[in-house]
């Protein structure tokens, strides 16, 4: 993370700031994920019938939140809009305190507490799960979106997210991006750390534009990674379901119940979905310079996205 920015304490010292942020292994967190909370996911025991959906903020983890608990539910729609998905499917690292108003639960607690399968979101790079995934034998849904849209997407995150706090421009944000002052970290140190872990039999990896092209086909590959059996008829129906402005549509998915959390008159918390949304904010410097990143960092990897449809 660069140390350009300190005070005149000699303390570190970032271009955006809210209270109780802290650095816990070189990943920038807000203080509602605690480090107590984080060192507990690492040695959280799991199961091969569980599974973790993992991805950087805003590629699309809510959308293959979806479609897994779908898959997991017999494709009862009817069931998934009666109950919103906060609910239903929790991120590992929020610790929700009973009495939250949205009624979230514990994920933690659940997973020690219930029997598996246990579905669990997380925002956190692979190194969090060497226990369970690298080593173990804990499924793996990661969602992989290209890094041009996923800062689109979290600049607008910044400015509806009250906890965030941000009311800069997409310049000052993007400069944020550059010194590596985002929560989560480095988006090329997050997918770099999952695309290393793709040729492991419990690791399926997804991109956010291949669902977009081909959703259907998308989800067939999830039901056969998780081994769940789903008719052409099921198939069709979570397809239906799962379609990006039906979520936007479904205050069971677009996030209407966690108001308290976000200002919707800044933006939705599902906006556009496109693929190639970024034409819209970014400079050509700035184009250039994701290219040059992703071409240095990723392309000797294997790893390429595609920018537009």
């Amino acid at each position: 993370m660069d140390k350009a920015y300190k005070n005149g304490t000699g303390e570190r010292c970032f271009m955006h700031e809210v209270p109780g942020m802290y650095e816990y292994n070189g990943l920038l967190m807000l203080g509602q994920f605690p480090a107590c909370h984080l060192d507990q996911i690492q040695e959280l025991p799991l199961s091969e019938e569980d599974v973790i959906i993992s991805g950087y903020p805003r590629s699309g983890t809510v959308w293959v939140q979806e479609v897994l608990w779908l898959l997991y539910h017999n494709a009862d729609t009817d069931l998934a809009r009666s109950i919103p998905l906060l609910k239903r499917f929790p991120a590992l690292e929020h610790q929700f305190l009973p009495g939250n108003p949205a009624g979230i639960v514990n994920s933690l607690e659940s997973a020690r507490t219930t029997p598996p399968p246990h579905l669990m979101k997380t925002r956190l790079p692979a190194p969090f799960f060497r226990m369970q995934v690298e080593n173990g034998n804990t499924k793996a849904i990661v969602i992989l979106r290209n890094p041009k849209d996923v800062l689109v997407s979290q600049f607008n995150f910044y400015r509806m997210n009250r906890g965030y706090k941000f009311d800069k421009s997409w310049e000052y944000f993007f400069d944020m991006f550059r010194a590596k002052h985002l929560f989560w970290g480095d988006w090329f140190d997050h997918v770099l750390s999952w695309w290393n872990l793709k040729d492991l039999t419990n690791v399926h990896i997804v991109f956010y534009e291949d669902m977009k092209h081909n959703l259907r086909a998308e989800i067939a590959k999830m039901a056969a990674f998780t081994g769940r059996h789903v008719t052409e008829e099921q198939l069709d129906k979570i397809t239906e379901h799962c379609q990006f402005e039906s979520m936007r549509d479904n205050p069971a998915t677009n996030f209407s119940v966690a108001r308290y959390i976000y200002d919707f008159s800044k933006a939705p918390f599902m906006r556009s979905g496109t693929v190639g949304g970024w034409k819209d904010y970014f400079t050509q410097e700035q184009s250039d310079f994701i290219d040059q990143m992703c071409q240095e960092r990723l392309h000797p990897y294997g790893l390429h996205f595609r920018f537009e449809l």
